[in-house]
């Protein structure tokens, strides 16, 4: 991160429950950012209360849910989208799209509504599926 993003701030953490989310939480939080973590009521028991342990504000909700998160996002100075549907072999194509499209675009539009001044999605090709082909 540049010397003007490690100025502290409150971020919003989409994926915080998850690897790299929950890595990049405690990255943060270690650099003096407030940080509001978004985790599903289904999220594993350990990785919440790995957040709550090193001070982060929980969201319960789902990035689908809008209504969940919205008012989490009022004083944000920077969204970091971790979140996505990935390897979930029980989930339809249109639950994949609906998480990982419409969810990322619900964000995009309650981020830019609440003046959140950045935005930063992450994400891998991973989210398609096996393409059968690796990179070279």
């Amino acid at each position: 991160m540049s010397d003007a993003a490690t100025a502290a701030g409150h971020a919003f953490v989409t994926g915080g429950t998850g690897f790299s989310g929950g890595r990049l939480c405690e990255v943060l939080r270690a650099r003096g950012w407030r940080v509001s973590a978004l985790a599903r009521t289904t999220s594993h028991a350990n990785a919440v209360a790995r957040l709550s342990g090193i001070g982060c504000t929980l969201v319960r909700g789902d990035v689908r849910d809008v209504a969940a998160w919205r008012e989490s996002l009022r004083g944000v100075d920077v969204v970091f989208h971790v979140a996505a549907a990935f390897r979930e072999a029980r989930l339809s194509d249109a639950e994949y799209r609906d998480v990982n499209v419409g969810g990322t675009i619900a964000l995009v539009e309650a981020a830019a509504a609440a003046d959140v001044r950045r935005f930063v999605h992450c994400s891998t090709v991973g989210v398609h599926g096996d393409t059968g082909r690796t990179a070279a």
